[in-house]
């Protein structure tokens, strides 16, 4: 399910020029780095269409 609503998310804030990027270890990618680290999908949701 979260690989679906990222690609949704991705393709509605797709103008905005954001890039959504989920992570399971932040440690292996600090290139992406700085994240924001969120709770749960009503989180994850309310701050991408926010950006």
């Amino acid at each position: 399910m979260l690989y679906s609503l990222s690609k949704y998310l991705t393709l509605t804030t797709l103008e905005r020029g954001v890039q959504i990027v989920t992570l399971n270890d932040l440690e292996s990618y600090k290139e992406y780095s700085p994240y924001t680290l969120v709770n749960n999908e009503v989180d994850f949701i309310s701050k991408v269409v926010n950006m």
